[in-house]
């Protein structure tokens, strides 16, 4: 799939309503791990890495897809 169809196709996806559900679940997922991160006390480094490693890899998710609408519109915007 080309720039210009992968960045309409994602930009399509995130007026959808199921886009706006798991942006919700990711933000309150976040908010879960934020708060554990802050207030548990933790007994060994690898369960806060691995908390650490899923908040980077919702921030990546969201980023990518931000990401590849923008180059979608700027690869459009060439094409007019």
């Amino acid at each position: 799939m080309d720039e210009v169809k992968l960045g309409a196709a994602l930009e399509e996806m995130t007026l959808s309503e199921g886009w706006r559900h798991i942006e919700e679940w990711i933000k309150q997922r976040e908010k879960t791990i934020v708060n554990a991160l802050k207030s548990r006390n933790f007994t060994r480094v690898a369960e806060v890495t691995k908390l650490q490693g899923e908040l980077e890899a919702y921030s990546k998710l969201i980023n990518e897809v931000r990401h590849r609408i923008e180059q979608g519109q700027k690869a459009r915007e060439k094409q007019e």
